[in-house]
């Protein structure tokens, strides 16, 4: 069972490198539908990223939101509706050149 710190490690290490690819490509930041209660009030903030391979999003806790002051928030919703796993095979078929 991972504890607390080894939680807050990783989302830590994952936001490094979310925020590294929001400088290289078109990148937004969103808040997540207020009607979805499923989600807690801090991670609302969704980072969005247009790779070549596609749209990647994350949330991202409001205690990580200083490394994403660079981007800008926009009204709506422009989820496409990419599943998590959609999302990581957007990035590994771009990375790997796989057409």
């Amino acid at each position: 069972m991972i504890n607390k710190e080894g939680k807050d490690l990783a989302y830590w290490e994952r936001n490094q490198l979310v925020a590294h690819l929001s400088k290289i490509y078109c990148s937004w930041l969103q808040k997540h539908p207020l009607e979805d209660n499923t989600w807690e009030d801090d991670w609302r903030n969704i980072v969005y990223i247009e790779t070549p391979g596609g749209q990647c999003s994350w949330h991202i806790h409001d205690s990580e939101m200083c490394y994403f002051q660079h981007l800008n928030f926009r009204d709506g919703n422009d989820w496409d509706g990419h599943s998590m796993e959609e999302k990581y095979k957007r990035l590994e078929k771009r990375m790997n050149f796989i057409e």
